[in-house]
């Protein structure tokens, strides 16, 4: 079994607390063996989820936890303000505190910290060039960020990382909402799945903790603890299906998500889908993204909407109007006093935000609502990205709109597929998203390529074809349109 470390908490209730490995954790309190994993996924999931666990305890040297706060966003999946460290040895797995980022961030002091080499394109402001890992969330790509991650650990500790899990709190908060509240004595609060962003952030902002000097963070160990007490109570059922759901849902909607330099963990991520990468295979592709660059916890209040508008002209040429809605549903709320600076500020207030598009390589800009000073663009696995400022104050909204032409012509001297895929940018909340295709003349829809049996698609008498989703997860979309 796992060597227990002298640290803030164990592995196992360490591993309840990241919930990135929570079924083995659920086998390993009830002293099932890996073969009784059928009780918590389907046979496909058994055998990726047995292979991911056993690639980890037999190839993995150290691996870096990340938890990104995506109340505070960034285009990596939010802001990385907490670290847990896994270290394996000779058969035995031992956990570090989890610490704050800073703890990291300063081990070396500040003043002598090298420097990592970041593209000058990539980031805002401050974020630019600062080789800190709490910096490391800058790709929209996350086999990227997690590359930084691990390089901004190793010159950090000198100490060798090869596998990198990141979780948001949307994982904990799932946890929540089976398990039921939670009061922690130590410090007087009842933590549940309705008020943890809020209860916990506030106490870690401002709480006795950090009044004290001591670490901010202390607070998620002692949540853990009570969180892993909790679910030994659970009945077996409950246990196997909160498991399901977590690997399920939480990976498909990447608040749950991994990257190894090792070959053969890296697959592991592969086969579970669990990596965050922007997928190079397709000539028609959207994803957005953004990164709240002030401290605020405001990008969980924000409600986002994506219509796009496509228009197929007889030459094939196809033309994007896209569309980006923002509304910002709360007010300013949370006000408390720093304890170690002083100053009153706000847990949530104005949305202070760059956003990012990841569009097909070789398509043309050719319109857009941001003034073109004020875009800059780079490039991701194999994806152009353009970036721009779309701040959203308190109770207001935001858009940005943008006409570009994509690189490919479709052949209209036949019948032809119209594929569009859509990704889900890592930890983002969920996004409605509207497409409508309208076809060139003489061609109508046939049928569906693919989600053959969504009635969500309709063709309005202009013939054009609307698509209306949440975009939980990422969505491949399919129209046959036949030639009259």
């Amino acid at each position: 079994m796992f060597r227990v470390s002298k640290g803030l908490i164990s592995f196992r209730s360490f591993f309840i607390s990241g919930i990135v490995f929570i079924a083995y954790v659920g086998l390993v309190l009830t002293g099932s063996a890996i073969y009784h994993l059928p009780l918590f996924f389907g046979q496909s999931d058994t055998q990726q989820f047995a292979s991911l666990l056993s690639n980890i305890k037999t190839n993995s040297k150290r691996v870096l936890i990340l938890f990104a706060n995506n109340a505070e966003q960034r285009f990596g999946g939010g802001f990385i303000g907490t670290v847990g460290i896994i270290e394996n040895g000779e058969g035995q797995m031992q956990v570090e505190d989890i610490r704050s980022v800073y703890y990291y961030d300063w081990i070396n002091n500040e003043a002598v910290y090298p420097v990592i080499d970041i593209s000058s394109e990539i980031g805002p402001g401050n974020f630019t060039g600062k080789g800190f890992l709490r910096n490391s969330g800058l790709y929209m790509n996350w086999p990227d960020s997690a590359k930084l991650a691990l390089e901004a650990m190793e010159v950090n500790t000198g100490q060798e990382f090869d596998t990198v899990l990141q979780i948001t709190p949307d994982v904990l908060i799932d946890i929540l909402r089976v398990t039921g509240p939670i009061y922690l004595d130590q410090y007087g609060l009842e933590v549940s799945a309705d008020n943890f962003r809020t209860v916990v952030q506030l106490e870690v902002e401002s709480g006795q903790d950090k009044a004290e000097g001591d670490d901010p963070k202390t607070i998620l160990g002692v949540l853990s603890n009570a969180i892993i007490t909790r679910i030994l109570d659970l009945n077996i059922s409950t246990i196997s299906q909160l498991a399901q759901n977590i690997v399920t849902s939480q990976i498909a909607s990447k608040q749950l998500v991994g990257y190894s330099t090792n070959p053969k963990i890296n697959q592991a991520f592969q086969n579970l889908n669990m990596t965050g990468e922007l997928e190079p295979g397709f000539d028609n592709y959207l994803a957005v993204s953004e990164l709240t660059y002030a401290a605020n916890k405001s990008a969980y209040y924000l409600g986002q909407e994506i219509k796009q508008q496509i228009r197929i002209d007889q030459t094939g040429q196809v033309t994007v109007d896209l569309l980006i809605e923002r509304e910002h549903t709360s007010d300013r709320a949370g006000l408390y006093t720093d304890p170690v600076h002083g100053f009153d500020t706000w847990l949530i207030s104005d949305n202070i935000n760059y956003s990012e598009i990841a569009i097909p390589r070789g398509s043309k800009l050719v319109a857009s609502s941001i003034s073109p000073d004020e875009i800059t663009s780079h490039r991701e696995a194999e994806r152009d990205i353009y970036q721009f400022k779309l701040d959203t104050k308190v109770l207001s909204t935001s858009k940005a709109k943008f006409r570009y032409i994509l690189p490919t012509k479709l052949d209209l001297t036949k019948d032809f597929d119209f594929e569009f895929l859509l990704q889900r940018s890592v930890g983002q909340k969920s996004s409605q998203y509207t497409i409508q295709i309208f076809p060139p003349d003489k061609f109508s829809l046939e049928g569906l390529v693919t989600n053959a049996d969504d009635p969500a698609y309709f063709s309005q008498p202009d013939r054009s074809v609307v698509y209306t989703t949440d975009l939980d997860t990422d969505q491949l979309l399919g129209f046959k349109f036949g030639l009259n």
